[in-house]
């Protein structure tokens, strides 16, 4: 079975790490963007972090994030490093 580009992406995005040992995501700052990253917030799992023009969201949870990821991913929202 061929691997799909979402599904590089997803494993590329979850290799990473910070040295406290949180999975990275970085988003495109945006209203739409905002609000998706808002239903995954509600529990207080995940850190965000607003920095010009572009969200980091920090979170232990690999399944929340890759989900997240997916969610921005869709509507094109990840921002490119």
């Amino acid at each position: 079975m061929k691997e799909t580009d979402t599904e590089r992406i997803i494993k590329q995005i979850l290799s990473r790490r910070d040295p406290f040992g949180y999975f990275i995501v970085v988003a495109v700052n945006s209203v739409e963007s905002r609000k998706i990253i808002d239903k995954y917030t509600r529990d207080g799992s995940i850190i965000v972090e607003y920095v010009g023009d572009v969200i980091i969201i920090r979170g232990k949870s690999r399944r929340m994030l890759e989900d997240l990821a997916r969610d921005l991913i869709v509507r094109n929202l990840l921002a490119e490093l």
